[in-house]
């Protein structure tokens, strides 16, 4: 197991000095992974970081669990990595159900979108670590994202980042059965209007290279 500090991170990126996201707000879309703010609270202990009380809301009900479930280590991630990154900025979480289906997820991604742009309290900048393939969820969910990305810039989220997936073009999976291993593009990744991000490995603060061709 091999990690970072975020002052390692900060470092190697080039972050400019002075620079800790004072006066912006990031927000995170979240399906139901959530975290505990012991844990964060250890984190900013442990690495040296000023104290981040997270904001939550709820787009339809559903609850930030308080890291109770084994997959909220990526809730956990979302919003320390995000607090790491700038530590000056307000962390607001959006929490939202997955469904029971990918249409469900299609439909629930659209309303939280939708619930973010109409937010008086909406972040400047908002991030969502999720999606599947395009032909997993259709044209027609495809272009409603896209024109809901359309009015959260037109509403001031100024800067949407999205998950390009973790297997690169071989990541086609249904999250509810095995995987299924066809070539595809990520959606919402693939949204024009949208800055789509994968995850890179530096061994030993070294080479940079791509993870799992993502």
């Amino acid at each position: 197991f091999q990690g970072y500090t975020p002052q390692q991170l900060l470092a190697a990126y080039g972050y400019p000095e002075g620079y800790d996201g004072s006066g912006v707000s990031i927000g995170i879309m979240e399906w139901g992974s959530g975290f505990a703010q012991t844990d964060m609270d250890a984190f900013c202990q442990q690495m040296g970081l000023p104290a981040c009380e997270v904001i939550v809301r709820s787009v339809d009900g559903t609850p930030n669990d308080g890291g109770t479930s084994p997959g909220d280590m990526e809730g956990t991630l979302d919003v320390q990595w995000a607090h790491a990154g700038a530590p000056g900025a307000r962390i607001i979480v959006y929490y939202c159900s997955a469904g029971a289906t990918m249409a469900d997820f299609a439909a629930n991604v659209h309303k939280g979108l939708q619930f973010v742009a109409a937010d008086p309290d909406r972040p400047q900048i908002l991030s969502m670590s999720y999606g599947d393939a395009e032909r997993t969820f259709g044209n027609a969910a495809v272009q409603q994202w896209k024109a809901d990305f359309d009015a959260l810039e037109a509403a001031g989220v100024e800067m949407r980042f999205v998950s390009s997936g973790d297997q690169g073009a071989l990541g086609m999976h249904n999250i509810y059965a095995d995987q299924n291993r066809q070539t595809n593009a990520d959606a919402p990744a693939t949204c024009p209007n949208v800055i789509a991000v994968g995850g890179t490995t530096r061994p030993g603060g070294g080479t940079e290279t791509v993870w799992n061709e993502s």
